[in-house]
């Protein structure tokens, strides 16, 4: 799916095309035309939330068929007030729901401290944020906005090679949490995992110290805590401790993009630009309570897809509002 966005191929299905048009029109333009939404530096931050359906995931019996004979199979004619709705995971919760996901695309203003929305798109429960993004990327990316992000902030589900690729083609600093269960760095021992910051663990999950540059084998070189004196002891050290110099990993020097973002994940740089990834969480916060997305009893993708546009507008008016109060400038 990256190969085919990159190559020029849209992954749209329509159904939303004409709502995302609309909502840029009306709110993002706006936003840019004004200095709301920074045209150099941009930092964006993709995030999928769990929207829960209010209908019957089984549907009900229509009235007429208590007039069948018995025995007469109805499965197939059972009414279902949602059939867009689907069953999914939610991360945060901790459960299975049954509705759709809503993946949003948000930008934040650090001079003025607001966050707004540039993209709205619902998906399928089943489907995994890594696919949402893709699809989400590829949408806002035919916008004609002219927006082109300088950074994204993605979490550890969207830990995957296709997607870092993607970003390097286009020039996008990729700031994604590591993903534990998407494998490890080229030549890593099994029994050596890595942090959220890509820093090799040992077998009793201690950060190994790093030891410098190794320019024969192109990698960083980290050591046994115990043997450099950072620990004073270790559960595991009769058994991997061979040597008083200590056990020893190298991590190639880029090996994947996966493990050598652009910007490194141990620097304050990193740190900081993530930290803007938290305008996803606020922007979910205010869609679903503030606005009360939840609690509408509609139905199907097409009504939440229009009330959630005009959700999205209303938040740029509040940014607006905000950003006038605050400067002094009317818009």
């Amino acid at each position: 799916m990256a190969e085919r966005i990159f190559h020029g191929e849209s992954l749209s299905d329509g159904k939303q095309d004409i709502l995302q048009t609309v909502f840029s029109l009306a709110a993002v333009l706006p936003s840019i035309n004004n200095g709301l939404i920074p045209l150099k530096e941009l930092t964006v931050s993709g995030d999928g939330t769990a929207v829960k359906a209010h209908a019957d995931p089984f549907g009900r019996n229509p009235r007429y068929l208590k007039s069948l004979p018995e025995g007469t199979c109805t499965d197939n004619l059972r009414h279902y007030s949602d059939p867009d709705a689907s069953w999914g995971w939610d991360s945060h919760e901790k459960h299975w729901y049954f509705g759709r996901t809503l993946y949003m695309l948000v930008c934040r203003n650090p001079e003025l401290s607001l966050e707004v929305p540039l993209l709205l798109n619902f998906t399928s429960a089943k489907r995994h944020d890594s696919i949402n993004f893709l699809f989400a990327i590829d949408a806002f990316g035919r916008q004609g906005t002219g927006l082109s992000p300088k950074n994204l902030c993605l979490d550890s589900a969207h830990d995957n090679i296709p997607t870092y690729k993607l970003l390097d083609r286009w020039n996008i600093n990729a700031l994604i949490d590591i993903n534990k269960r998407s494998g490890s760095a080229d030549g890593l021992p099994d029994d050596v995992s890595l942090d959220k910051e890509a820093h090799p663990l040992c077998r009793a999950g201690l950060r190994m110290c790093s030891w410098g540059y190794d320019k024969n084998k192109d990698a960083r070189k980290f050591r046994c805590p115990l043997a450099c004196g950072r620990v004073e002891e270790c559960p595991f050290s009769p058994e991997c401790k061979k040597s008083s110099y200590g056990r020893t990993v190298y991590i190639k020097n880029g090996s994947d993009l996966r493990f050598h973002p652009r910007i490194p994940r141990d620097s304050e740089q990193y740190k900081t630009i993530y930290n803007e990834r938290s305008a996803c969480e606020r922007m979910n916060d205010r869609v679903l309570n503030n606005y009360h997305l939840q609690e509408l009893k509609i139905r199907g993708d097409d009504h939440f897809a229009f009330w959630t546009m005009i959700i999205g507008i209303c938040i740029h008016l509040d940014a607006w509002y905000k950003m006038s109060s605050r400067t002094g400038q009317t818009h």
